[in-house]
């Protein structure tokens, strides 16, 4: 039988890379709480894509019921302008939520974020509390895109959040691979 043989100076090296001392894991903790920080900054509930602003209600509305629980949204914005407003999944009886979506969720189509805010849309009969949800839904939705339309006027529209992600990113890796080659110097010196 043919034993396999180890190189006692290459299982040193590999083990030593993984053995952190403890400063090193504590900038390790750090590197990681900011990158986590930064990514929680993003929001899940916009989603550009060239000038289309694409707002999901999952979470800016998810304590808003209808008859059957929460209704999410996706509410497209191209130039400040609603072009369409779509229910995604949800547990609303489908014989009377085809009415909201056919008479309710059409309602703000063409309207600005700001007209559409001010606008009063009735509810559809025999689908009350799904109308109502929907209102809701909607006008915090429309909410959130004009603070977004306010916060990139006010910042000349320049998004820094993915700047500051990148930046962590970039000092993260550096980091590891310093203390690798750190870690590789100190094994072939000993």
């Amino acid at each position: 039988m043919i034993k396999p043989e180890i190189n006692f100076n290459t299982t040193t090296a590999l083990l030593s890379i993984f053995q952190l001392n403890f400063t090193m894991k504590r900038l390790f903790l750090i590197t990681g709480i900011l990158l986590m920080m930064s990514l929680a900054s993003i929001n899940a509930q916009e989603i550009y894509s060239d000038d289309t602003l694409f707002i999901y209600t999952d979470t800016l509305a998810k304590d808003v019921y209808g008859y059957n629980g929460n209704i999410p949204l996706r509410i497209t914005i191209v130039d400040n302008i609603i072009t369409n407003i779509e229910a995604l999944p949800n547990n609303e009886t489908p014989r009377f939520f085809k009415r909201v979506e056919e008479n309710l969720l059409p309602s703000w189509n063409g309207m600005s974020v700001k007209k559409a805010l001010h606008s009063d849309v009735d509810v559809v009969s025999g689908a009350t509390y799904s109308s109502q949800a929907v209102i809701e839904s909607v006008k915090r939705g429309l909410v959130y895109a004009q603070s977004l339309e306010s916060h990139s006027n006010d910042d000349n529209g320049k998004d820094t959040s993915s700047v500051f992600i990148y930046i962590i990113a970039i000092v993260a890796i550096c980091i590891i691979i310093t203390f690798i080659v750190f870690r590789i110097r100190k094994s072939k010196s000993k």
